[in-house]
C-alpha cells in the first residue's frame, strides 16, 4: 500500500517527466528549472508535514560574507508569518531553504505550481544577490510607524521599547 507522500512523489513525477520517483521518495532532489529540491516526511514527528528543502546552490566566501546577514534577518521575519527557515546544509555546504508544508493540501498539480513558483524566487534571488543588488533590510521601527502612540509609564521599560520611542542619546563621553 502506497502511503500519502509516495502517491504525490510519483504524481509529481509524472508530471515532470522523472522516471525515478522511488529516488525522490528514498530523500533525492527533483530539479525544476536549475534548482533541487528535496522533499521530506517524518512521520515519527509530524506525520501531516512535508518538509520542503530548496537549494539555492553554492556560494564563494565572498558571496557568503554578503548572504548570511541577510539570512539571518530573513529567518527572524519569516519565522513569525510562516514555517520556513534558511540554513546551510553540512553536506554540501551550500544555502537551503526549509519550509513546512501540508502533506494533505496537495495535490501533484498543486505541489508543482509550489516549486515552479519557488524556482522563479530562488532564480531572482540568485541571480540579483550574486550582482550585489540584494542586501539586508535597512528598515527601523519609529514610533510613527506603530499602530498605537506609546506613552512612557512610571515603570521601566525594557531596552527594545524604550529604544522604540526616544531618540537615542549621544553617548560620547563629555568634554
Amino acid at each position: 500500500m502506497y502511503s500519502e507522500f509516495e502517491q504525490l512523489i510519483e504524481g509529481l513525477c509524472l508530471l515532470t517527466g522523472d522516471n525515478v520517483p522511488q529516488r525522490i521518495i528514498d530523500g533525492g532532489a527533483i530539479t525544476i528549472d536549475g534548482v533541487g529540491f528535496t522533499l521530506m516526511v517524518k512521520p515519527v514527528t509530524d506525520s501531516g508535514a512535508l518538509f520542503l528543502y530548496a537549494d539555492f546552490g553554492q556560494f564563494n566566501l565572498e558571496e557568503q560574507a554578503a548572504l548570511y546577514p541577510l539570512l539571518l534577518q530573513e529567518n527572524m521575519m519569516m519565522l513569525s508569518s510562516r514555517e520556513c527557515t534558511f540554513s546551510v546544509s553540512p553536506n554540501q555546504d551550500s544555502v537551503v531553504m526549509i519550509e513546512k508544508i501540508s502533506l494533505t493540501a496537495h495535490t501533484p498539480d498543486t505541489l508543482l505550481t509550489l516549486l515552479r513558483l519557488l524556482t522563479r524566487r530562488i532564480n531572482y534571488f540568485n541571480k540579483h544577490h550574486r550582482a550585489g543588488h540584494i542586501g539586508i533590510r535597512r528598515r527601523f521601527l519609529r514610533s510613527e510607524d506603530l499602530p498605537v502612540t506609546l506613552q512612557p509609564t512610571a515603570h521601566a521599560e525594557s531596552a527594545t521599547t524604550g529604544a522604540m520611542i526616544r531618540p537615542v542619546k549621544n553617548l560620547s563621553p563629555r568634554r
